[in-house]
């Protein structure tokens, strides 16, 4: 009974180190390509497949180190060893996809052919914009805000999205004309508060903030 129920122990281990660098990896891709949200179902098919891809892609990695070690090592890891060498890969693999996949040339090729943004949302692409971009931010309190974009929320998975705007001003629609709000450093802004977001061209942005020239 002792053998049986540890041998089910060890192989219940062996499992989970299989499966544990392609649930990483996954995780890690997410986090470096902020896409749609996966359902758990989509989460573990991934992870499974990339476990199969990593375990393969390892195998082959200690294959090559005993053909090429000259006092033949032939080298047999632990499940843990083997495990964190395919977490090592994966974490590279993904590293330079993430990279490839977060390149201008990349993301226009694939959005010719399938017509849409493969990974991530407009949210992500609209505000990831170069240091110092200057954005008007129209509220569902009829109010307007110009600012120059600090930070933003990014992962699909959060509940709320949110922007926030450096040195703020508050567009006056009386004298149409923004008024530096000088009680505060930034505003912070949640997505369903918004109704839309305009980029400022640099030109007008210059006579806003002429620290920006």
């Amino acid at each position: 009974m002792i053998d049986l129920l540890n041998s089910d122990i060890s192989s219940l281990v062996e499992v989970v180190f299989f499966l544990l660098p392609g649930f990483l990896v996954i995780m890690f891709f997410q986090y470096l390509v902020p896409s749609r949200e996966k359902s758990d179902l989509q989460t573990v098919v991934l992870s499974v497949a990339t476990s199969v891809g990593l375990s393969y892609l390892t195998g082959v990695f200690y294959g090559i180190l005993n053909f090429l070690s000259s006092l033949n090592l032939n080298l047999k890891p632990s499940h843990f060893i083997f495990s964190t060498t395919s977490l090592l890969i994966g974490f590279l693999l993904v590293a330079l996809l993430a990279k490839l996949i977060r390149s201008g040339k990349f993301e226009k090729f694939i959005t010719r052919f399938l017509k849409r943004r493969p990974f991530g949302r407009l949210w992500h692409y609209f505000l990831n914009s170069p240091p110092n971009t200057v954005v008007k931010v129209f509220t569902t309190d009829n109010k307007v805000y110009i600012g120059i974009i600090k930070e933003f929320s990014i992962d699909p998975s959060d509940e709320i999205q949110e922007l926030e705007l450096w040195k703020p001003l508050y567009y006056d629609p009386f004298s149409q004309r923004p008024v530096r709000i000088k009680e505060v450093e930034t505003v912070l802004l949640e997505g369903h508060a918004i109704v839309s977001i305009e980029k400022v061209i640099p030109k007008e942005a210059s006579k806003i903030y002429p620290e920006l020239k």
